[in-house]
């Protein structure tokens, strides 16, 4: 296969995402990255990774309230918050500039945005009442249990986007792939982004289009984000 962007994914919860992620990062045999990010971010930030998971969610929390309506700053963001942000930021850069790698959401796409790196967008659905039976089981929860975990954590995925990137999360428009891992499977949507690589490299290929990277450093994979 041509030389691979980095690839960036995000996913509803309970879709399996996070899954397909991992296991396309070891079929294509590059690091992946996840929530370890934040725990990098939080060493460097001078706070213990809990602090920064309640940090993140607690940030996230009131943001969500605001979703549907016009964008806007909602005071009392905590900067501890946004000074997180662009650390995973500029480690989400380095990592993707030393190699190609799968990350798994940390707003990997936005922090890839302006750089002159190659980067593909991608997002994982499920329809949601088949993500709440996936829940129920993994968690053990009951479906109003479920139901409400699903809401809450998609709820702060799409609410971290708006406010950092003013963009829509889960809006097609803003991917280049998104699939339906109900329909596909994971080992479907595996086969599918892989074919999508191997198209995409050979058209960049004919149009003259090659992609540079300033070193082959290797860095090894490492947990990621979960569902």
């Amino acid at each position: 296969m041509t030389l691979l962007p980095a690839i960036t994914i995000e996913r509803e919860y309970g879709s399996g995402g996070g899954a397909v992620g991992r296991r396309l990062a070891r079929t294509l045999d590059i690091p992946c990255y996840g929530v370890d990010l934040l725990e990098e971010a939080a060493v460097m930030a001078g706070i213990t990774p809990r602090e920064a998971y309640r940090l993140e969610e607690q940030s996230a929390a009131p943001l969500s309230r605001f979703i549907s309506g016009a964008f806007q700053v909602i005071p009392g963001i905590d900067p501890e918050a946004d000074y997180l942000y662009e650390i995973q930021a500029e480690l989400i850069r380095s990592r993707a500039q030393a190699r190609p790698a799968v990350f798994i959401g940390r707003l990997a796409q936005d922090a890839l945005k302006d750089s002159d790196l190659d980067y593909i967008r991608i997002f994982i659905t499920r329809p949601f009442d088949n993500r709440v039976n996936q829940i129920e089981k993994l968690n053990n929860l009951s479906p109003e249990r479920a139901r409400a975990e699903i809401k809450r954590i998609d709820g702060m995925r799409e609410a971290r986007v708006k406010y950092h990137s003013g963009r829509r999360w889960g809006d097609s428009r803003e991917y280049d792939l998104t699939l339906n891992s109900d329909d596909l499977g994971e080992d479907g949507c595996i086969q599918v982004i892989k074919t999508y690589l191997l198209l995409r490299g050979k058209r960049r290929k004919a149009r003259g289009i090659r992609t540079v990277r300033p070193s082959s450093a290797r860095t090894g994979t490492k947990k990621n984000e979960e569902k």
